[in-house]
């Protein structure tokens, strides 16, 4: 029999990319979560880096890294922005042809339904 987890260590030596509560429990595809999760997790790097503007924090996107990261193509790629859009959790602005555009994040709407969404999925695991 394999083992499982003996500890949570991997987290604290491997990278990996946290996804909000609240964006889990939206009404939208998976699709468009990981892609969230992906540009907070840029936007790290763009505080880092004091990319901001008189609008906030932003970070570069090229279509193409979109791509890779959600394993499609440029029209999946560009429904899942249009997605985010929609939902009013990103704002695009267009730097011109060849550069990558801006993107800005905005925090997701807090949800007492997702809190407590987690904790009866919580509960409904946890092991006696």
């Amino acid at each position: 029999m394999e083992k499982c987890l003996q500890s949570t260590e991997f987290l604290r030596e491997k990278p990996f990319i946290q996804l909000p509560k609240s964006i889990n429990s939206m009404d939208m595809s998976s699709d468009a979560k990981l892609l969230y999760a992906n540009l907070a997790d840029l936007l790290k790097i763009s505080e880092l880096n004091n990319h901001r503007d008189e609008r906030g924090l932003y970070v570069f996107c090229s279509l193409e890294y979109i791509q890779q990261v959600l394993g499609c193509g440029e029209g999946k790629a560009t429904k899942t922005l249009k997605e985010l859009k929609e939902k009013k959790l990103i704002a695009k602005k267009r730097m011109g042809q060849g550069k990558s555009n801006r993107y800005y994040l905005f925090p997701p709407p807090e949800s007492k339904q997702a809190d407590s969404e987690v904790l009866k999925m919580v509960e409904k695991y946890i092991i006696n």
